[in-house]
């Protein structure tokens, strides 16, 4: 998870970065590189996650996604309209088989017009998770 505010710039996708571990079992992220991934290391069938949460805004859309190695979307929620005022909080999730080696990232969009950040919360977010459910 990330233990602080990852700033989410303007009218571009970001890649989350997650700096804390609640466990990893089969070294699947890293706390030195790439630490947006969460790495795949035994092929299988997934459940994977993310729950986050944006600061608010009087413009604009947000929106949170799964990717698969940095190009296919595996998991989106709609855009959401930024002027409903408030935090915003979205968790989405799919069950997807993956490859050894293969990778994920969550990643966060808006374009309110200015530079917006995720709301850290020790207990709540932004989490990044992958279960193993069985092998294909």
């Amino acid at each position: 998870y990330a233990s602080a505010a990852v700033s989410i710039v303007n009218n571009s996708e970001t890649v989350l970065l997650f700096n804390t571990e609640r466990w990893d079992t089969d070294t699947m992220h890293s706390l030195v590189s790439n630490t947006g991934r969460i790495t795949f290391t035994t092929a299988g069938l997934y459940s994977v996650g993310f729950g986050g949460s944006i600061t608010g805004g009087a413009t604009g859309l947000r929106q949170f996604n799964i990717r698969l190695n940095g190009t296919t979307y595996i998991a989106r929620d709609v855009r959401r309209d930024g002027a409903t005022g408030g935090t915003l909080v979205i968790a989405i999730g799919t069950d997807y088989q993956f490859a050894a080696n293969d990778y994920i990232e969550a990643t966060q969009y808006q374009d309110s017009g200015g530079e917006l950040a995720t709301i850290a919360n020790l207990n709540a977010a932004p989490e990044f998770w992958a279960t193993y459910r069985s092998g294909f």
